[in-house]
């Protein structure tokens, strides 16, 4: 029943009762410290013209208004009230629905090939695995370079891919920072300072990542583009070649989706 049936009904249905002077004031006083579900007895009771009979026509007109008034502000709080719980429980199905659907997992998208960003990637995703997370990274375009092996050579390149290999560092020990990088300057103060405050290294995060069972997945695309290979790329346990249809279904099972 929408708002304006619910006042129509309740004019006509008023539990108010006045046997003489001065009882309309005081039963109004009365209704109004009810709680809805009160009010909805009271106003279930009676006709509102039984209290109408004791006054005098220009009094009824005056009594018809301030009761429409009243009664008009009550139901609404009713209504309102009700229609507030009912939102409230579908937002709670909603709720349980998404975290009967998500995963204690964090998938996140590896995309610069700057030290500083994948050394924040790393951290994140190693503190997240001591937390029992279940984590998975996708390494795409620029920071796919960073999985080279610098040790491992590969045969069969064509001249694009070789200008690729030639241009992009090979490995994670040959990648710049993205901000005060001062033609190398940069990344050898940054490893001297994180030496000297006991801060784990790129290679020793990639160590610990591999024991914690962090999953490292590689964008198919951008290997195809850049001229990249699988030989060519580190040892790692697990690693895999995919597209981004796998990291779109392991995001939406996820509870934290990050992108760096």
């Amino acid at each position: 029943m929408n708002f304006n049936a619910v006042v129509f009904h309740g004019l006509h249905l008023v539990g108010l009762q006045a046997d003489g002077p001065g009882t309309f004031s005081r039963t109004i006083k009365t209704f109004l410290h009810q709680d809805k579900f009160d009010c909805i007895k009271i106003i279930k009771k009676c006709d509102i013209y039984h209290i109408l009979c004791c006054y005098t026509s220009q009094e009824v007109l005056v009594i018809k208004k301030i009761t429409f008034v009243i009664l008009h502000i009550i139901l609404k709080i009713i209504y309102m009230s009700t229609e507030l719980e009912n939102q409230v429980l579908e937002l709670q199905k909603k709720l349980g629905k998404i975290e009967k659907g998500t995963k204690d997992q964090l998938s996140m998208v590896v995309f610069s090939g700057d030290l500083d960003k994948i050394l924040a990637a790393m951290i994140i995703s190693t503190g997240a695995a001591a937390y029992d997370m279940k984590v998975k990274l996708f390494f795409t375009f620029w920071a796919t370079a960073a999985l080279r092996d610098p040790k491992k050579k590969v045969s069969g390149k064509n001249f694009i891919s070789k200008m690729f290999g030639m241009m992009l560092p090979k490995g994670m020990n040959k990648v710049k920072l993205s901000k005060m990088n001062m033609m190398g300057m940069g990344v050898s103060m940054i490893k001297g300072l994180m030496k000297k405050k006991n801060v784990a290294s790129l290679e020793q995060l990639f160590k610990t990542a591999g024991e914690l069972g962090i999953e490292i997945n590689i964008c198919e695309m951008s290997m195809d583009l850049m001229g990249f290979k699988r030989e060519e790329m580190i040892d790692y346990p697990g690693m895999k070649v995919c597209g981004v249809a796998t990291f779109i279904a392991d995001a939406s099972e996820s509870k934290v989706q990050l992108f760096i």
